[in-house]
């Protein structure tokens, strides 16, 4: 529109100055012709002519007043177009790039950019004689420094007009305001999207741990807590490690996206003396231990698909004491940020607390199916696993066997040697029966000295495998005195009979062998 108005102004100028011109020119030649004029008609001429002369300086410096506009417009109109290409540009290098290239077209001059950072200086998209460089930068009239966030951006011009200098320092800092003010904008926003973030995965946190309080059964808690920490970290991997027996006996409970056979070697790997220091260390101090990279560290156990960022979270007892480790993998070094190492504090402590309540669910739970002196199953659960037992197979044709087991002469040493020692083989034969059986087979004590197990998935031969491995680890026992203790075992595989009628047979095999020992 300016460039509109200043034509037809200009254009007004001329078709005005003709005019002025032919009058005048027709009052000069009316003179000539008319030479008997009068002093007041000579007069007339002469104001004429004044006032031709004004209206022509008048002119001019409308004319300048407007080019002097029109310049400022075209300047105004180049520094906007350059404030836009800058506010819309999100790589650094890029903006740096076309705020010299501007400044070099339009000064025909170009400068050097740094960025300071503390005592580091950094070249952007020039190289420059580092000779020269602390000499140039602390040079007044060449140097220009501006704030950039934390950091300070130096342009060190060249030339040597110093008005060219002034000028080109002058704009360089009311241009830079404007990246200045869209760093900061940025930075607010990306501010603002991280608080966003933040408070998102608080919210996430808080419904994992409504969750994780509201399950009734550990199992369902670890799963729990499986999926928050791989919601929550963006993992790769998670699993938990339980750590309650010490070092030798680590085991794993749970896990996801962890290949089961590599979850055995990492699990022999660190119950061995030379690896598993990551873990020793979150026993020793119950806090969170974070490896960037776990190429770099001397203690991993490195498997096919090891995560190359790791964060070992510790879950405490109600002893307070370390038992479990949640490690969240990622198989990207250098992943985890300091804000999710802080985050990992706050999951911590929120687990823990809706940890627990389910671990003191379960300490009542286990105190009312379990014998205290044995620290097996009951018989009231033995009930209960034998009934589910026995629906799993008549549904799905799922084999088990069933242990009953009597501890021979039990009275005699009772008598003879008193309950103490009595209570003594109660406990070791427990343990003989823990070390002898599987990992998925159930024991019990269901009376005085009468012991049961279900042998889930076994047939009749595996199950007698079984009963010899126990009667062969309970002879290796001394009491400390003149007693070689002994049991007689009944085995029984399922098929498909009433629960009584399963028991008595059971029960009967048993009799028989107590009765083939005491005849024999």
């Amino acid at each position: 529109m300016t460039k509109s108005y200043s034509r037809f102004y200009r254009v007004i100028a001329v078709v005005s100055s003709i005019a002025v011109i032919l009058v005048l020119m027709y009052i000069f030649v009316h003179a000539l012709v008319n030479g008997d004029q009068t002093l007041a008609k000579e007069n007339h001429i002469l104001e004429a002519f004044i006032v031709a002369i004004l209206f022509f300086a008048f002119e001019e410096f409308s004319l300048k007043r407007i080019e002097i506009l029109e310049n400022n417009y075209y300047q105004l109109v180049s520094e906007n177009r350059i404030k836009d290409e800058l506010i819309k540009m999100n790589n650094f290098d890029n903006l740096i790039k076309t705020f010299r290239n501007y400044f070099e077209s339009k000064y025909n001059t170009s400068f050097f950019v740094f960025i300071k950072t503390g005592n580091q200086i950094t070249s952007i998209l020039s190289d420059y004689p580092k000779e020269n460089l602390i000499k140039e930068i602390n040079n007044p009239i060449r140097t220009v420094k501006v704030k950039l966030d934390d950091s300070e951006c130096i342009f060190i011009l060249k030339g040597d007009s110093k008005e060219q200098i002034i000028n080109l320092k002058y704009e360089l800092t009311k241009l830079w305001d404007t990246i200045e003010n869209k760093f900061i904008l940025e930075k607010n926003k990306k501010d603002l999207e991280k608080q966003k973030e933040y408070i998102e995965r608080l919210n996430n946190l808080v419904e994992f741990s409504s969750r994780i309080s509201g399950t009734l059964v550990l199992e369902e808690t670890y799963m729990w807590i499986i999926k928050a920490s791989n919601a929550l970290f963006n993992a790769d991997s998670v699993s938990l490690l339980n750590t309650s027996k010490g070092k030798g006996q680590y085991k794993f409970i749970g896990s996801r996206n962890v290949d089961l056979k590599e979850l055995s070697e990492i699990e022999n790997s660190i119950n061995s003396p030379y690896f598993g220091e990551h873990i020793d260390a979150i026993i020793r101090t119950g806090r969170i231990n974070y490896i960037p990279n776990t190429d770099e560290f001397p203690g991993w156990a490195i498997t096919t698909y090891s995560p190359k960022s790791w964060i070992g979270i510790p879950l405490f007892d109600l002893e307070e004491s370390v038992f479990i480790i949640i490690n969240v993998g990622k198989n990207v070094p250098y992943y985890f940020s300091e804000e999710d190492i802080k985050f990992a504090e706050i999951f911590k402590k929120n687990i823990n607390i809706a940890l627990t309540k389910n671990l003191l669910l379960e300490r009542y739970r286990m105190d009312s199916i379990t014998d205290p002196l044995t620290k097996l199953y009951n018989r009231r659960e033995f009930e209960s696993r034998l009934a589910y037992e026995i629906t799993q197979s008549q549904r799905y044709g799922t084999k088990f066997a069933l242990l009953l087991m009597d501890l021979d002469k039990f009275k005699s040493l009772n008598d003879t040697f008193g309950h103490p020692v009595g209570d003594t083989l109660l406990k070791e034969f427990a343990d003989v029966v823990r070390n002898s059986i599987r990992a998925s087979d159930i024991p019990f004590r269901i009376g005085g000295d009468e012991f049961a197990v279900i042998l889930t998935h076994t047939d009749k031969s595996k199950a007698k495998e079984i009963a010899r491995r126990i009667k062969n680890n309970l002879s290796k026992i001394n009491l400390g005195v003149t007693f070689k203790p002994g049991v007689s075992i009944g085995i029984k595989e399922y098929n498909n009979e009433g629960r009584n009628e399963f028991i008595t047979e059971c029960d009967k095999l048993l009799y028989i062998e107590k009765l083939k020992k005491n005849e024999g």
